[in-house]
């Protein structure tokens, strides 16, 4: 129903969202980890957590945390 969307719980345990989505600062919205981004749901709901996911803007953020890991996990920190 348009503008009763709220935050579903199942989203956290969701395989595509569960890696980056958590609460926004209210019901109708989510925060991205990966962005630092709140954005509305209360119209669209689960449609706009997929809008989001699949935007430039979190593909890039996705694409560059990928990146960092697998740099970070080529390097030792083994002091010997």
């Amino acid at each position: 129903m348009p503008g009763k969307c709220t935050f579903k719980e199942g989203w956290l345990s969701n395989r595509q969202f569960s890696i980056w989505i958590e609460r926004g600062k209210s019901s109708g919205q989510a925060r991205c980890k990966v962005c630092s981004k709140d954005f509305d749901i209360q119209n669209m709901g689960e449609a706009a957590v997929k809008s989001h996911m699949k935007s430039k803007k979190h593909i890039d953020a996705v694409e560059g945390k990928v990146i960092i890991v697998s740099l970070a996990s080529s390097y030792s920190f083994d002091n010997r």
